[in-house]
C-alpha cells in the first residue's frame, strides 16, 4: 500500500508541476466554503490548488453527506467525467480551508495536450484519477487504524474534521477516536 500512495503522490505532483508550469494564469484567492463545483451548476473546469484543503463529496438518498474525496496543496482538483464531456457531476467540492487557486478549463488542457504532445496530460489526469478511486477502495477496505496511518500519508488529518474523515473512510465517528487512543 506504500508503493500505491508514493506512485499516487508523486503522479500528482508531477500533474501539478505540469500545469503550474504551462498553465498561464493568475492566482486567485477563495475562502472557506466556497463550492466550486455543485450538481446544478455547468461549470466543469479545474483547479490547482496551490495552497489550502478541499473535500469532494454527494449526498446521499437519505440526505446524508458521503465525503468521496481530498485535496491539499499543490494538488489538481477535477472530476475527469464532468471536466471532459462538460456534464454536471453529481459531486460536490467545496474549500475546507482559504485557499489560493489556478483556475483552467477542458479546452486548455486540450490546447496543451496536442501542441506539447510530449506532456501527455491527459493520460496523466487519467491515470492520477484511477489510482484516486483505486485508493480510496483499499482504505474503506481496511480497519480504522490501518487507514487513519495511510490516509495521513496523504493529507494533513490535523487540518480536517474528524466527521468528514470517517465519512471518506465509512466509518463510524468514534472508531477513529478508539483507533488514535
Amino acid at each position: 500500500m506504500n508503493f500505491i500512495i508514493r506512485q499516487y503522490l508523486v503522479n500528482m505532483e508531477t500533474l501539478s508541476g505540469t500545469l503550474n508550469q504551462h498553465l498561464n494564469r493568475k492566482p486567485k484567492r477563495a475562502p472557506k466554503q466556497v463550492l466550486l463545483q455543485a450538481w446544478g451548476r455547468d461549470d466543469c473546469g479545474g483547479w490547482l490548488l496551490l495552497n489550502g484543503l478541499a473535500k469532494q463529496y454527494r449526498y446521499t438518498d437519505e440526505g446524508k453527506v458521503l465525503v468521496t474525496g481530498f485535496w491539499k496543496k499543490n494538488d489538481v482538483i477535477l472530476l475527469p467525467q464532468s471536466f471532459f464531456t462538460g456534464q454536471e457531476a453529481g459531486d460536490y467540492i467545496e474549500l475546507i480551508e482559504d485557499s489560493m487557486l489556478m483556475s483552467f478549463q477542458a479546452k486548455d488542457i486540450i490546447h496543451l495536450d496536442t501542441t506539447l504532445q510530449e506532456l501527455k496530460l491527459i493520460p496523466a489526469i487519467l491515470t492520477v484519477y484511477v489510482e484516486r478511486a483505486d485508493l480510496h477502495l483499499r482504505l474503506i477496505g481496511m480497519n480504522t487504524g490501518q487507514a487513519l496511518k495511510h490516509l495521513a500519508a496523504m493529507y494533513p488529518l490535523n487540518r480536517i474534521r474528524n466527521k468528514d474523515i470517517a465519512s471518506f473512510l465509512l466509518k463510524d465517528p468514534s472508531s477513529l477516536y478508539r483507533a488514535t487512543r
